[in-house]
């Protein structure tokens, strides 16, 4: 089973959050290159008219009304048919567009090495996303056998262009030396680029490397700044890390209620170490006055998102209070479940999580149906790590019937969105399918389409 990321902070400190992150997403929103941007302020009549007379760039913008449904009814497959006939005129964007919907399966059959060649040509030509895009596939080995070096290639070019995503990919690559050497001090010269440009992740990972010292001098006060410019962005952890800075008055004047204030809002967003923190603050009267109801919620909660050290200082804070104060923390408890919210409001992370909890009774009673459910949303929207839940759910028959079509069929898509265990786990469970199942699961998995979210 796939479980969250745990942390191993010890119980009673307070640690840094350094979690190091890599997007992975880029859409197809504007761009500078998108050539079809001054055709996509004509009428969709006026489009039409230059589309049928052969303009690429008009017949590019047809299929991003056709996609989005902007003027037109929504239809994926009229967008992919004029996207593809801009593509065969070797117009870049729309080789690049239409290599996204092959790869996300909308209105065409999903297929990751055709969406990959669509790319690559439009990369060839310089598009920049298609070039981000294209060493994501190859970092990630999707359309592509994975090959590190190929997409730092890919990287460089498109952060040659100035793409602050790539710069940052680009970075990350030679922190920790995939596809190249190590050599902190290009990874901090692109990381830098892509958080002077104000993408909140490079902020926050330049706070990290100078506050650990990794090829800078060891500077709190400059963590502390690029903390800042990230959490002004709204970025959980650097909320979390700035408040933790502020606590501690590393590099800045101490301040436990900015520090308060910091690590609640992060808290609130469902950070678990933020939580646990928070909670700590409220059991020892730091910042903010000593309340054990509110500690007791915030250490129920950071364990509910899987810190174990908060079960057990709620278990030792439990000792300290009364039998009605623990039933009115309780009562705080059922009344705060922002997952649960965010989850009915379609949020795939939260799906996900709330079914982890059900599955193993965090915070809730233990419920596989409901845990099965949840897992079935957040898959069905591409998210790897439901989509291996539940492949589980169905080979186990766990809250829902045993179906090994339907679980070959999640581990193969959880293995193509990259969880090589997946791919392990179905090998072992094609040992116990006929040959019939194989084709039949097979043929589910060419049907499957994503809900909304694609890689891309």
């Amino acid at each position: 089973m796939i479980s969250e990321m745990k942390s191993k902070n010890n119980s009673n400190s307070i640690a840094f959050s350094s979690l190091f992150i890599i997007l992975i997403f880029i859409s197809c929103s504007t761009t500078n290159q998108e050539v079809s941007l001054d055709y996509s302020k004509k009428s969709p009549k006026e489009l039409l008219r230059l589309s049928v007379e052969g303009v690429p760039e008009a017949q590019t913008a047809l299929g991003t009304l056709h996609y989005h449904g902007r003027g037109v009814p929504q239809d994926f497959k009229e967008a992919v048919r004029w996207y593809r006939v801009a593509a065969d005129q070797g117009h870049a964007e729309a080789q690049y567009k239409l290599g996204v919907r092959t790869f996300n399966g909308r209105g065409i059959s999903q297929d990751f090495r055709k969406a990959r060649r669509w790319i690559q040509l439009a990369a060839d030509q310089g598009f920049v996303q298609a070039q981000f895009s294209l060493a994501l596939m190859y970092h990630h080995g999707r359309g592509a056998s994975q090959d590190f070096k190929e997409a730092v290639r890919w990287y460089r070019i498109a952060a040659d262009q100035k793409l602050v995503e790539a710069q940052f990919n680009l970075g990350l690559m030679y922190y920790h030396g995939r596809g190249v050497q190590q050599d902190y001090k290009r990874a901090i010269r692109w990381i830098r680029f892509a958080a002077e440009e104000g993408l909140a992740e490079a902020q926050f990972n330049l706070g990290l490397i100078h506050y650990n010292g990794h090829g800078v001098s060891q500077s709190f006060k400059e963590a502390a700044s690029w903390y800042k410019a990230a959490a002004e962005q709204g970025l959980n952890e650097a909320q979390f890390n700035l408040g933790l800075i502020y606590y501690q008055g590393s590099g800045i004047p101490k301040d436990y209620e900015q520090a308060y204030q910091l690590i609640q809002f992060a808290a609130e967003k469902g950070l678990a170490e933020a939580q646990f923190n928070l909670a700590t603050m409220y059991r020892e009267g730091h910042g903010i006055g000593k309340n054990y109801l509110e500690a007791y919620k915030w250490f129920h909660l950071a364990s509910v998102y899987g810190l174990k050290e908060a079960q057990t200082n709620r278990k030792l804070l439990e000792k300290q209070m009364t039998p009605s104060q623990i039933r009115k923390a309780e009562l705080l408890v059922r009344r705060w479940d922002p997952i649960l919210k965010l989850a009915k409001q379609g949020d795939i992370d939260a799906q996900f999580k709330l079914g982890l909890r059900y599955e193993l009774g965090h915070g809730v009673p233990q419920d596989n149906q409901e845990a099965a459910k949840w897992y079935q949303f957040a898959a069905e929207k591409g998210l790897a790590e439901a989509q291996f839940n539940l492949a589980t759910m169905y080979r186990e028959g766990h809250g829902i019937g045993k179906n090994y079509l339907e679980a070959y069929k999640w581990f193969h898509l959880a293995s193509v969105y990259g969880l090589k265990e997946a791919q392990t786990n179905r090998k072992l469970l094609e040992k116990q399918m006929t040959p019939s199942q194989i084709r039949k699961a097979e043929l589910l998995i060419k049907a499957w389409k994503p809900k909304e979210r694609g890689w891309f």
